[in-house]
């Protein structure tokens, strides 16, 4: 598969802030691409660089193997779909669309055809000649994207497009748009601090963490195996704990958590002889049984400090008898019917395949 977007080392800074700090990346033809990361964190500048809005400091961009570091946005084969969506509030639905289609110099025949293909792929149908201001949150969005599609870039950029719709609606948008991509086979660029959005729409995340690339993989492999703290931090609910290696056999090595209780995990995760580093377990990974579990089976004991209802879950806030603060999911239960309250004891295990470690200390 050959390579649609390149940044090699590029960089950026505004005044004293580093905005991207030396990053390469490449984006495969035809992958979905998120770049996730808190605000702040430089991937709207990424972005901006990809679309031509912000020239790198230092460092190249090549779509489609030409280098366009310093063309202006027009002469790239790119497209963008705003946060704010950008609709012309004067035109009609098909007259959105057909914008970029005019600019292009096609003939009318031509603009007619593309125009109503791409309102049928967005499901638009009997909405052409509205005004956006006629529109719902989700028809506007379909319009954005349909606007963005019709002149048929190479790459589609796609900055916190979801982000002004409601949950349920979002949920709905974020399967049509996999829909589209993988109907279309355009490679997508999508922006979001929303982790939940891009384990769900994603080839591949690039995690961003003050202008640095912080992991880059499968969103899968990001969630099982973060590379770093703040990557198991950032998505999911991960806590993240220092342990000391007290023994090694052939396969487990054993490990004692925070001063206070013991793990085991594959001795071929440990970070080599290091005395001390840093693990991950996931909250979801924590198994609550109210009998006691035999230490073998990397067992140990907790009291529940706090429960939040989450819907399909309870969110428990436990501390160790050492003092050791987790968090850990519970299905939720009918009351009486086995559920977990605050002050009561309970007897953890994790599978030592679940035990992530992170690096040394």
């Amino acid at each position: 598969m050959s390579a649609s977007v390149e940044l090699r080392g590029v960089a950026k800074r505004f005044g004293a802030v580093v905005a991207v700090d030396d990053v390469s990346l490449t984006v495969q033809a035809g992958e979905f691409l998120t770049l996730l990361g808190p605000s702040g964190c430089g991937k709207t500048t990424l972005l901006r660089m990809i679309a031509g809005f912000e020239s790198p400091d230092r460092g190249a961009v090549l779509i489609g193997g030409a280098d366009v570091t310093h063309l202006p946005p027009h002469r790239r084969d790119v497209n963008q779909v705003f946060q704010s969506y950008a609709l012309f509030p004067h035109l009609s639905v098909r007259d959105n669309i057909a914008f970029g289609l005019r600019l292009q110099r096609l003939s009318r025949a031509a603009i007619e055809q593309r125009v109503a293909e791409i309102i049928a792929l967005v499901a638009l149908v009997g909405c052409e000649a509205r005004k956006p201001h006629e529109l719902s949150g989700g028809q506007r969005q379909r319009v954005a994207l349909a606007r963005a599609l019709a002149p048929r870039p190479a790459v589609l950029l796609l900055d916190e497009p979801l982000s002004a719709l409601d949950a349920g609606l979002r949920q709905t948008m974020q399967i049509e748009l996999k829909r589209l991509q993988r109907r279309l086979g355009t490679t997508f660029v999508l922006v979001t601090h929303d982790q939940g959005e891009a384990l769900a729409l994603s080839d591949r995340v690039a995690l961003v963490n003050r202008g640095r690339l912080e992991q880059v993989g499968p969103a899968a492999e990001i969630y099982a195996r973060p590379a770093t703290a703040f990557a198991a931090e950032f998505i999911g609910q991960a806590n993240v704990i220092e342990a000391a290696m007290i023994g090694r056999g052939a396969e487990l090595a054993r490990l004692r958590v925070g001063g206070d209780f013991e793990l085991s995990v594959p001795v071929a995760l440990w970070p080599g002889e290091a005395p001390r580093a840093k693990i991950a377990i996931r909250a979801e990974k924590i198994r609550l049984v109210a009998a006691p579990v035999a230490a073998a089976e990397n067992g140990f004991s907790a009291r529940v400090e706090e429960k939040v209802f989450q819907g399909a879950s309870d969110r428990l806030s436990l501390v160790t008898a050492g003092g050791v603060r987790l968090i850990a999911m519970a299905p939720n239960v009918r009351a009486g019917q086995g559920s977990f309250r605050a002050g009561d004891t309970v007897w953890c295990a994790v599978h030592p395949e679940d035990v992530v470690v992170l690096g040394e200390t």
